[in-house]
């Protein structure tokens, strides 16, 4: 019976075999440092699958959609009450970034930062407001590992949701922060007639590009994160196939295309500002406001807040608000929205 120690040096002596024709100490070199990735790659993978059914501390908030196939879906639903004296209320499908699940308390708060008046002069405004929770997160069936999570079933789960709640598309806002920009803007093919709006924070080009730039932080296991990474890119290049770049090139030639703003911070590691001002090269109408000294997804207080409150003003009003080019960071408050 092959003890312990054989198991686990087992991978190491299979690499020194297939690489023997090297030089003796080469051999011995190359293959420890695969055999230590090799090792660090299976610890982070038995990290993921483990978090689809332990990270999740609330799988029944929210409301639970259940497919024959065995599949469920949690979404998140807040509807406005509506009233004489308002407007009727407007549709926003927000799609998050990645990294938490959503919960009602990320609706709360996130209700409280549309509706809430925090700039004074566009008048009381009222939302219906979804969230969807993503493969593998929440309640959500699926992985939560990008590479294990195809584009084709974010976008089937959405098209299951916006069937259900039945909401007018073209009445729609889609909001898209970070990944969920690549969302938002893929879910226009799933849409049969545009909707009202897409307002983007921190958008990228392509999402393998964004796999590989965001993980691989400063620091003294770069090396690790580095390799991991471009595992994650490697295996993203077929299953998440979100092309922004692409999509909205298409999509810049038909008729009827609806407007797109976005929010951008000068300062974004993860997804340079550069991605955003190419983006309003190749599409039009596209608004975009660059927020100085802003990180990754930080656009949305202070005079940001101000501009995602007046654009949400002037789709319900059609005053034809312009966003302006360029405002000034605010550093992000306790107690507001998650990412």
């Amino acid at each position: 019976m092959p003890t312990i120690r054989t198991i686990i040096y087992f991978p190491f002596r299979l690499i020194q075999r297939f690489i023997r024709p090297l030089s003796s100490t080469f051999n011995l070199l190359l293959a420890r440092v695969i055999w230590v990735l090799w090792i660090l790659r299976s610890l982070q993978r038995s990290k993921a699958n483990d978090s689809s059914s332990t990270r999740f501390s609330s799988p029944n908030e929210g409301r639970l959609i259940q497919q024959s196939s065995g599949n469920t879906i949690q979404y998140f639903l807040h509807l406005a009450t509506p009233s004489s004296s308002l407007r009727t209320p407007a549709n926003i499908l927000l799609l998050t970034g990645l990294g938490r699940e959503n919960t009602d308390a990320n609706l709360t708060a996130w209700v409280e930062y549309l509706t809430t008046d925090r700039v004074g002069d566009c008048g009381e405004q009222v939302f219906n407001l979804c969230m969807v929770n993503y493969p593998g997160y929440g309640g959500t069936s699926g992985r939560t590992r990008r590479h294990q999570t195809t584009e084709e079933q974010i976008l089937a789960n959405l098209a299951t949701v916006l069937d259900i709640i039945k909401w007018q598309e073209e009445e729609t806002t889609i909001i898209g922060i970070s990944y969920g920009s690549f969302v938002a803007v893929s879910a226009l093919s799933i849409l049969s007639r545009p909707p009202k709006a897409l307002i983007l924070i921190s958008p990228g080009l392509r999402i393998r590009s964004v796999l590989l730039t965001s993980e691989v932080p400063l620091g003294l296991d770069r090396l690790r994160r580095a390799f991991l990474a471009l595992c994650a890119c490697l295996g993203a290049s077929e299953a998440l196939a979100f092309n922004t770049r692409a999509a909205l090139s298409a999509l810049n030639a038909r008729s009827g295309k609806p407007p797109i703003y976005a929010l951008h911070g000068t300062e974004d590691e993860n997804i340079p500002v550069e991605c955003s001002r190419e983006l309003k090269r190749i599409y039009r109408p596209f608004h975009l406001t660059e927020v100085l000294g802003a990180g990754h997804a930080n656009t949305r207080f202070g005079e940001a807040q101000k501009v995602i409150w007046r654009i949400l003003g002037s789709l319900a009003g059609g005053d034809g608000y312009v966003p302006p080019e360029r405002v000034v960071c605010a550093p992000r408050k306790r107690g507001h929205a998650a990412d």
